[in-house]
């Protein structure tokens, strides 16, 4: 019975130290991805469609990004109907795999709709040396000494915030 005992003193503390380990795992280890769930997705395959949502819907753009090439993504909106809430990112790698050299990622662009009317949601992969991170919103956005960009150059999408 005092085994019993001590066998029950011992466990527990490994219980919890690894239950600790799995914690610090799950939340070192995984993507950078925000607890946020979407009412509406989209991608570069819906380049050039119409986005319809509703006032306090939130919006997850996924955008093929690859930091090994020297380009980064520039989100831009005009007007301002959407406000940007967050960024993160999704790999299809995970802890201890081989990442090759030149692999990509996925940027997750999380938006509310926060005000009624239609904008023009651009998506422009640009040089990084011409870009600014901008660390209050967390996204890079074009340098005092970038040259001009083509606004054609990109793809987007039609908002539309009801």
């Amino acid at each position: 019975m005092r085994e019993a005992g001590r066998r029950g003193l011992i466990l527990r503390p490994m219980v919890a130290v690894l239950a600790m380990l799995l914690l610090v795992c799950t939340t070192s280890c995984a993507d950078k991805h925000p607890p946020y769930s979407a009412d509406v997705t989209i991608d570069q395959d819906d380049a050039g469609d119409t986005i319809v949502l509703k006032r306090g819907d939130v919006l997850e753009l996924q955008l093929p990004a690859n930091g090994t090439t020297g380009y980064a993504n520039v989100v831009t909106l005009s007007p301002d109907v959407l406000e940007l809430k967050d960024t993160g990112s999704v790999s299809p790698y995970g802890p201890g795999d081989e990442i090759p050299e030149g692999a990509g990622y996925t940027e997750i662009w999380y938006f509310d709709a926060a005000r009624s009317g239609t904008g023009t949601l651009r998506v422009q992969s640009l040089w990084a040396e011409d870009l600014v991170w901008n660390e209050e919103e967390a996204v890079y956005v074009l340098g005092p000494e970038s040259g001009e960009v083509d606004p054609d150059y990109g793809w987007s999408f039609e908002i539309v915030v009801e």
